[in-house]
């Protein structure tokens, strides 16, 4: 895979972003950001006999400085590859932006 290769999102779960929980993701878009991967947390499964994978949320911090806006941004990890991700704000405070993703 080339370095830029972005990974294809529905062939990761739950325990693929687990592994790489407190770890830094640098956001292509604002150079020299990274945000870090805070919490994976597992929701329930819904009783559908389609859905193939558990629906999970991510967590991440990024610097008070990042934009306070709802997009899909694309970051980088170090294990899993490029990523293109819809990142939604939560919160934020002087010290970092808390924003989520949610898998389905």
């Amino acid at each position: 895979m080339s370095s830029n290769e972005k990974i294809d999102l529905s062939q990761l779960d739950f325990s693929s972003f687990k592994k790489t929980v407190n770890k830094p993701y640098s956001c292509v878009e604002n150079e020299g950001c990274l945000l870090v991967l805070t919490e994976v947390v597992e929701l329930a499964k819904p009783n559908d006999p389609r859905v193939k994978r558990v629906p999970f949320v991510l967590v991440f911090k990024a610097p008070s400085n990042f934009p306070i806006q709802q997009a899909v941004y694309e970051l980088a990890n170090e294990e899993l590859g490029h990523l293109e991700v819809f990142l939604v704000p939560v919160s934020s405070s002087e010290e970092h932006v808390t924003l989520e993703a949610t898998f389905t």
